[in-house]
């Protein structure tokens, strides 16, 4: 069993299934037994809590009724639930069965570690204890009375265990990772002196000195206008190294000598006396809402310690290293944006992120990064790397929204350490609402201002500037995140040279030229499997939003064509509304891209899939508008041509354009696919750039190129073959069928195509195209039958049939009862073949189509011999003889 407070009241059984505890007393009552677990909590106790202010005269009997339900509901360790002589008592055998306790064993063994020098322990520990929180604790508990007596002692734990992260990162000099919540928590708790001191740590640490000399201003200014205090004596320690640039071991062993005794005495929290007095009046600690609510401040904090920066050259790192320019550049380097919150369904990606790049080698006191249990990717990318076998570059390659700039971010983050000189980050902005690429020469300019070489000391020539750049870094064990990439022209340039050096290179395109060129290897992302999807909305909406939501989040991740962008935006609409799952489902079935913005371009699908459509050479943005038409989940460079009316040769070249684009995903060798967004997208474009009438033509190539080339494939398939004419509508040079080798090859291509032909006949039929519609189901049948696909050959028929009656051809529905019967003898439902195939004569005989009589009655004996009737087999066997006579057609006697 496992039981959480820490966020929505939620109960695991054993097996893994979440139990919803629905009523909201009954809530009340079992957050009651947990809190005080292994404890006998009295009746009186639970009326008091779930009735705060005014018992019911039945209150003891109700408080029987709810344990009972409670019990109902707990199913397979209801037995947990026990009845004791003075009330009730939940039993709870391990401390991981209940959040809160969990976490402070956690707590425990995070501050033992950090006492014995073990910092990975201590962060994992600490991380741990902190996934827990799902939300504010005792959330859904309709009861103030636990609420006060509970949740400031959670948010307590919570604040601690924070605290211990943070001197884990910074004690294994992970300043860039502890920074960002460091901003938050001084935000947050303007008092805690302990936070200004990891911060100016965590500062002056990552080479920003100003900001960390700003930070101290800060924490003087508040402590005087909140108590009228100086600051301690550790943070006049630190402003003072930091005046006169100290190397930041001496700062680091002034803060340990502080930190020291708090984590041996086991409390880390250290209050200022305005602070624990706020906490007596209001009755609790700082909320975590206070702590969410830091971010808001943080671009004024910022824009504070900017305005006294000094110029980049009066900076220096903790760690220098001197060029032969003179300039001084500053080692290790930490610009990687801040980790992604939730990496799901990409562990094999990862995996082989790391296999590709082969990182160098981790110093030998490096152990495999601890792993993210918020991301769960942090093991994933750092365990078994193949040391020194790598290539140099990697490519990360998708369509638009489908995670390249989050995998790249996660995999750069838990593999950092293997990169003790530094890991850079660059957008070059290949693909966005707003702005240029970035050109080569502004991004030399900008990977050298962040490897810290004065603009003054710049080379005057372009050569120069990538001289200077790849000479900075040949020697060091940099990764340089190339994210957004337009082309590999964009950024071949900006490729570091030296063996120790890796570079991850994200883009729409395929860069395929990296590939032949420089030697990378390339990573395809494509969108997430479905359980992946599920999981994604899940773990962002939480269990209590998603709980008997199984169907509503299926047709969410399907409309979301399984895209981690889609899903997310889904997921914030959710997240801030009310509206139901299953009204979010119907609104994405309306209408998907309508429905899929959370606010600004970046994360409004249909922008940022135009962004990829804007950078498409105009016939191959005409190409994509009209495969809006196509309906196959699959198509080939001739479909696209037919479409397009274009010939096969000119279109092939655009096709692939767009497959490099990633607005098409080439499936197999040949076939393409494009996902129900890009789809929706391309629909839109063509409704807007083409009128109806050629959209209707552009259909009516379709069909009959597909009608064409499913009668050529009929006549080399069958010795009997179906007996109907296209429409033979002008095609493009090169897309007439010629015929095909073998009865295999054209086998093949119906296997192929059928998905497609099956689309086709229902599009066809639906649209009130009947005339298609029967005549492609009769061009496939006799390559369905040799396939084995006898029941799609009857849906097919009896479909073909409901489409020729509306016209009142009685040669068509003769031909459609001619091969439900033919089927229907196949697999030896006989009665109702020769029911069928009478109906099919009738037809004939009324519309004076002899030709086709003979079939039918060959098929009647057929029937007749194999229920063994062999004298009634005779009699339509002689039928054929007569029938071809009439018709002149002696193929019909064979």
């Amino acid at each position: 069993m496992r039981l959480g407070v820490l966020g929505p009241l939620e109960v695991e059984t054993g097996g893994g299934d979440r139990l919803v505890v629905a009523a909201p007393k009954q809530r009340t009552l079992l957050a009651c037994l947990a809190l005080r677990a292994n404890l006998t909590v009295s009746t009186g106790a639970l009326m008091e809590a779930v009735w705060p202010d005014r018992k019911p005269v039945n209150a003891k009997p109700a408080i029987l009724n709810y344990v009972a339900r409670l019990r109902r509901n707990l199913l397979e360790v209801a037995d947990r639930l026990q009845t004791t002589a003075g009330g009730y008592r939940l039993e709870v055998r391990d401390d991981a069965e209940l959040d809160h306790l969990h976490a402070a064993t956690l707590e425990t063994l995070a501050r033992k570690a950090l006492c014995d020098g073990d910092w990975r322990s201590g962060e994992r520990h600490a991380d741990a204890a902190l996934a827990l929180w799902r939300g504010e604790p005792l959330e859904d508990v309709p009861c103030e009375r636990l609420q006060a007596d509970w949740v400031p002692s959670f948010d307590t734990l919570q604040l601690r265990l924070e605290e211990l992260r943070l001197d884990a990162l910074l004690s294994g000099t992970h300043f860039d990772r502890a920074l960002p919540r460091l901003t938050d928590l001084t935000v947050a708790h303007p008092l805690l002196e302990p936070m200004y001191e990891r911060a100016m740590v965590a500062l002056y640490g990552t080479g920003r000195r100003a900001e960390a000399l700003s930070c101290y201003g800060r924490a003087r200014r508040a402590l005087r206008d909140g108590i009228g205090a100086d600051p301690s004596q550790c943070l006049r320690e630190l402003h003072g190294l930091a005046l006169r640039d100290a190397p930041l071991s001496e700062l680091m062993a002034v803060w340990h000598r502080a930190r020291a005794l708090a984590h041996a005495g086991g409390r880390s929290v250290v209050r200022t006396e305005a602070e624990a007095a706020a906490a007596t009046r209001t009755g609790r600690a700082p909320s975590r809402a206070r702590v969410a609510a830091a971010a808001t401040a943080r671009a004024a904090t910022e824009a504070e310690a900017a305005s006294v920066a000094p110029s980049r050259d009066d900076l220096t790192d903790a760690v220098r290293g001197d060029t032969p320019g003179g300039q001084c550049v500053g080692f290790p380097l930490s610009q990687l944006p801040r980790p992604p919150r939730l990496v799901v369904g990409r562990e094999r990606e990862l995996r082989e992120l790391t296999r590709l790049l082969a990182a160098p080698a981790p110093p030998p006191e490096a152990a495999a990064a601890p792993q993210d249990s918020r991301g769960g990717y942090g093991r994933l990318a750092a365990d078994a790397l193949d040391v020194g076998a790598g290539v140099r570059v990697a490519t990360v390659v998708g369509p638009a929204g489908v995670g390249k700039t989050t995998l790249a971010l996660a995999w750069a983050h838990s593999i950092a350490e293997r990169f003790p000189d530094g890991q850079m980050y660059l957008d070059l902005n290949g693909f966005t609402a707003e702005g240029r690429p970035v050109a080569t020469d502004g991004a030399i300019r900008a990977l050298l201002d962040f490897l810290g070489v004065p603009a003054t000391r710049l080379p005057a020539t372009p050569e120069g500037r990538v001289a200077l750049y790849r000479g900075l870094i040949a020697n060091k064990r940099l990764l340089v995140v190339f994210d957004n990439v337009r082309d590999a022209a964009q950024v071949r340039p900006l490729l570091p040279s030296g063996k120790d050096c890796r570079a991850l290179v994200t883009s729409r395109r395929s860069l395929g030229s990296l590939v032949a060129l420089e030697g990378a290897e390339a990573l395809v992302l494509a969108p997430l499997s479905a359980d992946a999807a599920h999981e994604l909305l899940v773990r962002r909406l939480g269990t209590r939003r998603t709980s008997g939501q199984g169907q509503a989040i299926e047709v969410i991740a399907e409309r979301c064509a399984h895209l981690p962008l889609a899903l997310s935006v889904v997921a914030a609409r959710a997240a801030v509304s009310a509206t139901p799952l299953s009204t979010l489902a119907d609104q994405l079935d309306r209408g998907a891209l309508n429905a899929l913005s959370a606010g600004d371009e970046a994360s409004t699908v249909r922008s940022v899939l135009s962004w990829s459509y804007v950078g498409l050479t105009e016939p191959a943005a005409r190409v994509f508008r009209f495969l809006g038409l196509h309906p196959g989940t699959e198509l080939t460079a001739a479909a696209a041509a037919a479409l397009a009316d274009i010939p096969p040769a000119e279109a092939a070249p655009l096709v692939d354009e767009l497959a490099a684009m990633s607005l098409l995903t080439e499936s197999a060798p040949g076939r393409y696919t494009m996902h129900s967004l890009l789809r929706a997208f391309a629909v839109e474009l063509v409704d807007d750039a083409t009128d109806a009438r050629e959209q209707r033509a552009a259909g009516h190539r379709l069909y009959d190129y597909y009608l064409r080339w499913a009668l050529v494939a009929d006549r080399r398939c069958s010795a009997r073959p179906t007996d109907v004419e296209p429409d033979h509508v002008p095609l493009p040079a090169g897309l007439t069928p010629t015929g095909f080798a073998d009865r295999d090859t054209a086998l093949a291509w119906l296997t192929d195509e059928q998905q497609v032909l099956s689309t086709l006949i229902a599009q066809a039929a639906a649209h009130g195209l009947n005339s298609y519609a029967w005549r492609l189901a009769a061009a496939q049948s006799c390559g369905l039958a040799l396939r084995g696909g006898q029941p799609e050959e009857l849906r097919q028929a009896r479909a073909a049939l409901a489409a020729a009656k509306p016209l009142g051809d009685l040669t068509a529905q003769g031909y459609c009862y001619l091969l439900i019967g033919r089927t229907l003898t196949s697999v030896g439902e006989y009665q109702t073949a020769r029911f069928q195939l009478g109906r099919a004569l009738r037809m004939f005989r009324a519309a004076g189509a002899s030709a086709h009589l003979g079939e039918v009655h060959r098929v009647l004996g057929q029937c007749a011999d194999r229920q063994g009737d062999h004298r009634e087999s005779a009699r339509p066997a002689r039928e054929p003889l007569t029938a071809a006579g009439h018709s002149g057609r002696q193929d019909d006697i064979r």
